[in-house]
């Protein structure tokens, strides 16, 4: 069970096939690479400001003979990055102009897929399942989020709590 968030590409329907699902949960590989998981996921900008951090630290840790700060400091950006990366992967794609289309909670991939496929309304969505929440943006471009809604990410940068 986990939360997902739908965006589909610039000018798709709202039911595209090309919707990507971003699972928001930690992320192993972001953890034990965190420069080049986020090369792989093309954030490049990123990707490198990363790199330059991990041999920067490295090289304060062998300069002050203190390997422990290039341990905790790799730690740390491995944390950050394993927690947030997916996040700054659905920005990246919102600022590319994907729409975000759903946020499901509580739910599988499968279970978010066949939601979002199915074209139902929200409300009839959500009751389907004993804990599948759906969350669709309004008509208007606003997004409809119910005010217990769990955030994406550590830090919601979409409305919810």
């Amino acid at each position: 069970m986990g939360r997902y968030l739908v965006l589909t590409p610039p000018g798709a329907a709202d039911r595209n096939e090309h919707a990507v699902f971003i699972k928001d949960g930690f992320a192993p590989l972001a953890f034990l690479f965190p420069a080049i998981w986020l090369l792989f996921q093309r954030a490049w900008l990123f990707g490198i400001a990363a790199a330059l951090l991990q041999i920067g630290l490295w090289g304060i840790a062998a300069a002050l003979q203190r390997p422990e700060i290039g341990l905790f400091g790799g730690l740390a950006l491995g944390l950050v990055v394993a927690f947030e990366g997916r996040a700054l992967m659905a920005r990246q794609l919102e600022a590319r102009g994907w729409a975000m289309r759903a946020a499901f909670t509580d739910v599988t991939r499968q279970g978010a897929e066949a939601l979002f496929f199915s074209g139902r309304h929200p409300v009839e969505a959500a009751s389907t399942g004993p804990q599948a929440t759906v969350v669709l943006p309004a008509s208007s471009g606003g997004k409809v989020l119910p005010p217990s809604t769990p955030g994406f990410g550590l830090f919601g940068q979409y409305g919810e709590r």
